[in-house]
This record gives C-alpha cells, structure tokens and sequence, in this order.
C-alpha cells in the first residue's frame, strides 16, 4: 500500500510526513547503508510505524494547534514558532518532524523496535534478572528496586522533536 504524504495541504488520507525517498537520502548522507538493502514494503511499513509512535507519544504534547480540525495527523499546526522566533505557516510540515520521522523509520527497520513493552512487576519495577530452568518448569525474576517501567529513549531523534513540544505540566498538591 502506497504511503500517502502529508505536504502540508491537510491530505485528508496522509499516514506520513515522508516517503521512502526521503528517507533513503536522509539515511544516505549519514552514511547508514542497512536502511538500503531493506525492500519497499519494510521501508513503508517502518515509515508507517514510525508516525505511529510520533502519534502515542507526541500527540498531546505538541505546542500550537492543528490547523484543520479534519487534518489526518497532528501536523501542520498553527500558533507555532522556529528556533529563530519566526511564525512556523500553517501549512508547513518542519524538518524537523519529517528528519525525526526518518530517524524513528530507520530504528524501526533495522531491528532497534519503537513500540517497546519492558519485563515489569506488578508495580512497575524493572526486571534485573530472569532464570528460567528447563529441567524443573520453573522460573526466577528479580526486579531491580525503587525502578520503575519507562519507554525506549531515542536521544537524536526525540532531540529533533523537543522544542516543537510543550513542557509537561507538574501537579502540585499543598496539604
């Protein structure tokens, strides 16, 4: 199935904001060959995936507003602004959404996995360590304490994303 781009003319059936070709010269000019022996059904599917995740995690935390209430994906917003200050158009698409996509879609395709579900106990702390024994059905886990289950962390391309999000609001509560 053909990936259909959001250019920023509020494509009312867009599942991406980059296409294969993106991707293979983003992936080129930084010298990351794996993504060119991957075939174009697995580029699409880790393009597809890829705003996938931008949508789980994102979707809430982007600054400004869509700039259609009928628009496909959560971008393009208006009431955003550059790193310069500028107005970003309301009917742009910044690169760096669609180079953090690109990052995202090549993790995905090359075994890293964007969608990540940790070994966790029932409250939430990471498992240190699992032994399981085949001769006896039987099985340890030790869970590391005072830890708790957080998503994968992706330092480049969840940095391309970070100015264009609002900051996450704490909550107080005075007793």
């Amino acid at each position: 199935m053909t990936l259909t781009v959001e250019d920023g003319s509020n494509v009312a059936s867009a599942d991406t904001y980059i296409d294969t070709a993106f991707v293979d010269a983003y992936a080129s000019a930084r010298g990351v060959s794996a993504w060119a022996l991957l075939g174009g059904a697995v580029k699409e599917q880790a393009i597809r995936i890829a705003q996938e995740f931008m949508f789980v995690e994102y979707s809430e935390r982007w600054k400004g507003s869509r700039a259609n209430d009928d628009q496909a994906l959560d971008w393009p917003r208006e009431g955003v602004y550059d790193r310069a200050g500028q107005s970003i158009a309301d009917n742009a698409i910044p690169a760096d959404i669609q180079n953090a996509q690109a990052e995202y879609a090549i993790i995905e395709a090359t075994g890293g996995g964007l969608f990540f579900t940790p070994p966790v106990s029932a409250t939430g702390g990471e498992v240190e360590e699992i032994e399981q024994t085949a001769d006896v059905v039987s099985q340890r886990i030790k869970y590391r304490p005072g830890t708790r289950a957080t998503r994968k962390r992706f330092p480049k391309a969840d940095g391309m994303l970070r100015f264009y999000l609002r900051r996450a609001q704490g909550l107080a509560i005075r007793l």
